[in-house]
C-alpha cells in the first residue's frame, strides 16, 4: 500500500474526538478494524464512525482513496491520526482496504498492543515475507521474527481456502503467469496461494524486520490493517 507522509499529515486540519471500542475478531477470521467490514465504502466507514465529508479529511486520490480522522481513541490510546484507504472491487466499487493509525511520539504501545491481543489474538513469532533475490532478478523467502518493537497477526483463511475450486484453479493459473513475469522461479505462485487475506502489524519505535532504510518521515509507533489482497483477487484472476 502506499505509505502517507508526515508532511501530508501536519497539514490535516480536521479535530474530531470520536472513539472505536475494540472487539473480538469476528467469525470470518479477516481481522476486521473496529465497527467496520472489507466490503464497507467510504460512506459506510464514515457513518459507523459519525463522520462526514465535511468533518474528515479526504483525500480523492485516484490511486487510492482515503479519509482521516484525527485524535481517534482506539485500543486504549489516542491515535492522532487514522487513515482509511479503499480500493476498487472488480464491480468498481470502492470498499475498505486499509487502516492505518499514527500514534503521537508518548502513547503506550505496550497497551496497544495488549489490547490487540485481546482482541485479535496472540501475534505470530514468526512468519514467511517475499523478498527481492540478490542481484534483483526474482523473489526469494525469508522469515522473519517478532521483536520487542515489531508484532505481526493474520487472518486465519489463506488464499487457497478462501476460493472455491473452480477460483483456485483460475487464480493458479494467474499466479503462475505472474510467477513468470516475476521471474520467481514459482516461488510466488506457492507462496500467493497460502499467504493471507488480512495482515494487521504493531510497531513500537521501529520499522519492519529485514528492512534497510526507511523514509525519513516514517512514523515510529503504528498499527496497520492490509487487506488489499482481498479487493486485488478478482482482478488478478482476470488476467489468467
Amino acid at each position: 500500500m502506499k505509505r502517507w507522509s508526515i508532511a501530508f499529515i501536519c497539514l490535516l486540519a480536521v479535530a474530531l474526538l470520536t472513539a472505536c471500542a475494540g472487539t473480538t475478531q469476528p467469525g470470518n477470521g479477516l481481522l476486521e478494524f473496529p465497527k467496520t467490514s472489507w466490503e464497507m465504502t467510504p460512506e459506510e466507514v464514515m457513518v459507523a464512525y459519525g463522520v462526514s465529508k465535511d468533518t474528515v479529511t479526504v483525500n480523492d486520490s485516484a490511486e487510492q482513496p482515503a479519509f482521516s480522522i484525527e485524535n481517534l481513541a482506539c485500543f486504549g490510546q489516542t491515535a492522532s491520526n487514522v487513515i482509511f484507504s479503499f480500493q476498487k472491487d472488480d464491480a468498481g466499487v470502492l470498499r475498505l482496504a486499509n487502516v492505518l493509525l499514527l500514534y503521537p511520539d508518548e502513547a503506550d504501545m505496550g497497551q496497544v498492543k495488549s489490547k490487540l491481543t485481546d482482541d485479535y489474538g496472540s501475534s505470530i513469532p514468526q512468519f514467511t515475507n517475499l523478498r527481492t533475490a540478490p542481484g534483483g532478478t526474482g523473489y526469494e523467502e525469508e522469515t522473519l521474527e517478532e521483536t520487542e518493537h515489531f508484532a505481526f497477526w493474520h487472518s486465519i483463511t489463506p488464499v487457497s481456502q478462501y476460493l472455491n475450486t473452480e477460483q483456485l484453479a483460475t487464480f493458479s493459473k494467474a499466479a503462475e503467469k505472474k510467477d513468470n513475469e516475476m521471474q520467481a522461479g514459482g516461488v510466488w505462485k506457492a507462496y500467493a496461494q497460502q499467504m493471507p487475506l488480512v495482515t494487521l502489524t504493531w510497531e513500537n519505535n521501529a520499522r519492519l524486520p529485514g528492512a534497510t532504510s526507511a523514509p525519513v518521515d516514517y512514523p515510529k509507533n503504528r498499527v496497520e490493517f492490509n487487506a488489499s489482497i482481498l479487493h486485488y483477487l478478482p482482478q488478478l484472476m482476470q488476467g489468467a
